[in-house]
């Protein structure tokens, strides 16, 4: 309620004295002694309130919004969820597999007498496998790069070239292929921007890999029933642009998290009803599949109330999710937004926030084609992220609001104790108020410690509320009386040892014990000005000749 500034303690009136001078005068009928009993005011401080600056504390200049009318609107937002392509869906790589041919002729082959080279094929099929599997169907992976290994072994001396077809792997309909020696040979190809269309089989995305060994003439003799060449066939690092298909029904769950409301921080007692709040999810998807979001839990933790739960017919806690607009096969790339809006019709929103909501703490979920939606898409850049925003409008009616702030306050700063005494002393305040709220005030005086000592009013004074004189829907600046405190003896004996003054006031605005209460607007243009001075009469100092 009263913001303060620093101290500024300074002297601002000096008693001066005169007396009638003669054209002739006698020296000796001048008096030996001078009596001076001086007087100072002093300002002790000021106050020039904004609901902006009252604010400043506790809110970051993004949360605390101003329309073009000058209306007040607090924002609390925070990230509340991400989840990203990565996350979701991983190969297990390198995805690996390997052969070997041998001589099952029934006899040794010679090579040196064979009449023309000797062709072995296979056929193997490399299961594509991913780190979470969730029953993931891949219909084609458009693939940015990936490593494709080959290694050839030998226990013969043989000569000739090993082949490898990808049927499913394709550049410009071309299917994949590579060539390379079959003695004792690794090598290591980088494919770019390729198509990979695996089989669907038993519930396996698997590729065809054909091997085809051309073995040339050379001085060496296989013998029947062994080895003659061993192969090993790995992709690895795939980076890919999109994968289609259906991705399964993965879930992931968000750890649990906390974001704070500081504004009811700054009130002690009472609350501000808020006539129209407003509780916004807020999605951007770019994942081509549907999402069912969920909070596990979404509560908050009020100074009133211990910890409530928000909930009502729209919120998405569990079993009651929301399932998340997403970006058709049309939208491959884009990011498609949606939001869920909680507010008091569909929601137990204006009772949580009643009870001075300190703190929201909640987790969530979400999971994957709940609904079974066959055709799926996924790119590399696919994210989900979900955003938690309350929308406070200062638009509403206080009742009983307790606030207050503090400013420094010594008396040594406005005179010596060792060579004056104070006589008397009085406080003075003058407020201007454009506020549409009444207050009870008081003043506090605590020592260095902050312990109590003493209050400046026997009972809280009344502060008269702003009102609106022209009827343009704005209340206008109300000029109070100016409060003269006298400090007898007794309580300055109390505040002589004074360090801070703690201002407090019970605030409501006007009319609201009414049935409806009269709710009022706050706009940025609104101030409460308030000056708080001193008066000191010292004790008679006399000077003798």
């Amino acid at each position: 309620f009263l913001h303060s500034t620093k101290l500024c303690a300074r002297v601002i009136i000096l008693l001066f004295f005169t007396s009638c001078i003669k054209e002739e005068f006698d020296p000796d009928s001048i008096s030996k002694q001078i009596k001076i009993q001086p007087a100072v005011a002093v300002p002790i401080g000021y106050i020039n309130l904004t609901l902006d600056k009252y604010l400043a504390d506790s809110l970051r200049p993004e949360q605390l919004t101003v329309d073009s009318s000058g209306f007040f609107t607090l924002l609390y937002h925070q990230n509340v969820y991400s989840l990203r392509a990565d996350e979701l869906l991983t190969f297990n790589t390198p995805l690996a597999q390997s052969g070997s041919f041998s001589n099952t002729t029934g006899f040794d082959i010679d090579l040196n007498l064979i009449p023309s080279a000797l062709i072995y094929t296979d056929t193997l099929l490399l299961d594509l496998k991913f780190d979470s599997p969730n029953g993931e169907r891949i219909d084609s992976i458009l693939i940015e790069n990936a490593n494709i290994d080959l290694s050839v072994t030998s226990n013969y001396n043989i000569s000739g070239n090993l082949k490898i077809t990808i049927p499913q792997l394709t550049k410009n309909g071309a299917e994949y292929s590579k060539t390379t020696t079959i003695n004792g040979f690794n090598s290591t190809a980088q494919i770019v921007d390729y198509k990979l269309s695996p089989l669907f089989k038993n519930d396996s995305n698997l590729v065809e890999l054909i091997v085809e060994a051309t073995v040339q003439k050379s001085n060496a003799n296989i013998l029947d029933g062994t080895k003659f060449l061993d192969y090993n066939i790995s992709l690895s690092g795939i980076n890919y642009s999109v994968i289609y298909g259906y991705l399964g029904q993965p879930t992931i769950t968000l750890p649990e998290q906390s974001f704070d409301l500081p504004f009811f921080e700054k009130i002690l007692e009472g609350n501000f009803h808020f006539e129209e709040p407003q509780l916004s999810i807020r999605f951007q998807n770019s994942f081509g599949f549907p999402l069912s979001f969920s909070f596990l839990r979404f509560d908050a933790y009020t100074k009133n109330q211990g910890t409530m739960q928000v909930s009502g017919s729209r919120f998405p806690l569990t079993p009651n999710d929301k399932t998340i607009l997403y970006p058709n096969l049309q939208q491959v790339g884009q990011t498609i937004a949606d939001s869920l809006v909680l507010n008091p019709t569909n929601t137990n929103l204006f009772e949580v926030l009643e009870a001075s909501p300190k703190q929201i703490i909640f987790e969530a979920q979400a999971q994957a084609n709940k609904q079974n939606t066959l055709y799926n898409f996924i790119t590399d850049s696919s994210k989900l992220e979900t955003d938690v925003e309350i929308k406070l409008p200062m638009y509403g009616y206080a009742s009983f609001l307790v606030v207050q702030d503090t400013m420094d306050f010594r008396l040594t700063d406005f005179y010596n104790p060792e060579t004056q005494k104070i006589k008397k002393m009085s406080f003075t305040l003058n407020f201007v108020n454009s506020f549409p709220v009444e207050a009870d005030a008081q003043i506090y005086f605590y020592d260095a410690q902050r312990n109590l000592l003493d209050s400046m009013f026997s009972e809280p004074f009344k502060l008269p509320g702003g009102e609106d004189f022209d009827g343009d829907g704005k209340t206008d600046p109300t000029l109070s009386e100016t409060i003269i405190v006298e400090i007898d003896s007794t309580k300055l004996n109390k505040i002589e040892n004074g360090y801070y003054l703690l201002n407090k006031a019970k605030v409501h605005t006007a009319n609201s014990d009414k049935n409806p209460p009269e709710n009022v607007k706050f706009y940025s243009d609104y101030a409460l000005r308030a000056d708080l001075g001193a008066i000191f009469e010292f004790e008679e100092l006399n000077y003798n000749n």
